[in-house]
């Protein structure tokens, strides 16, 4: 009877009852071979119902690059960010690289060469793209390759978010600390300088390009630094902290010499 449910009902018809059995084995496996594709046809849909819905509802751009072809599938937001429609650009290389800022291409190119080399986790580059109107937008992009069994990246996908607005806002809070009468550094979550204005600059003699990058304790004196590095970690732990000054009257540094002032923290 289980056969039967199995789809082997035509074989009771035939006249050589002695391939009965065997024959009613191949159908139940054919009818198992045609249930078992039929459930991954279902699941390659789902999943790639999924992968549209995901494209679609994203306000960020979508791109899958097949490395060893050199085709790149671009997601109409990829398209309509640089005010092109779906038809207007191909699947090629070169319509990425064609259109990223000529100032910004090495640089693009070499952490894309740093990713694939297992340099860096993902791949992540700020850059400007030329848009249909001749404009140019920044562009955060950011993706993850994957690699062969001998190390080669075959594939990488990844993501455009334009961030021109942030840009804009940025440069015009830059101005804007130039106006302020005292010495302004701003750091990041692990103590590194990200930005200062020109007073920081004159106040202890360092040029900016020096001072990026650099962990804020540098321009602490050598012996407050340990506790200096203590109450920042503090604060970032307890930012309710914010505004009250973590240092008053400690001594700062600038060059060989030394001199008192008050120092505060606040989040940006």
């Amino acid at each position: 009877m289980e056969c039967l449910k199995q789809g082997a009902v035509d074989y009771l018809l035939k006249d050589r009852l002695a391939r009965l059995a065997s024959a009613v084995l191949w159908a139940v496996h054919e009818h198992r071979l045609r249930e078992e594709r039929l459930h991954m046809e279902q699941c390659l849909r789902t999943s790639e119902e999924r992968w549209h819905l995901a494209i679609e509802g994203n306000t960020d751009a979508i791109w899958d690059w097949n490395i060893l072809t050199a085709e790149i599938f671009f997601a109409p937001r990829w398209k309509e960010m640089l005010g092109y429609t779906d038809n207007e650009v191909g699947n090629r290389f070169n319509e990425w690289s064609e259109r990223v800022h000529p100032d910004d291409l090495e640089q693009a190119k070499r952490a894309i060469d740093d990713h694939f080399g297992h340099k860096t986790a993902f791949y992540s580059r700020e850059f400007r793209m030329r848009c249909k109107d001749g404009t140019y937008k920044w562009i955060l992009a950011r993706g993850k390759a994957l690699w062969d069994e001998r190390g080669n990246a075959v594939r990488m996908v990844g993501s455009n978010t334009d961030i021109t607005e942030w840009k804009r806002s940025k440069e015009k809070f830059r101005r804007l600390l130039e106006y302020i009468p005292d010495a302004l550094v701003i750091i990041n979550g692990e103590g590194q300088i990200t930005l200062v204005n020109s007073q920081t600059e004159r106040l202890f003699g360092y040029a900016r390009t020096i001072l990026l990058g650099q962990p804020i304790e540098m321009l602490v004196p050598q012996r407050f630094r340990v506790r200096h590095a203590e109450l920042r970690a503090g604060y970032m732990k307890n930012p309710h902290t914010a505004l009250r000054p973590v240092q008053r009257g400690r001594q700062l540094r600038s060059g060989h010499i030394s001199y008192k002032a008050a120092s505060r923290l606040s989040f940006v």
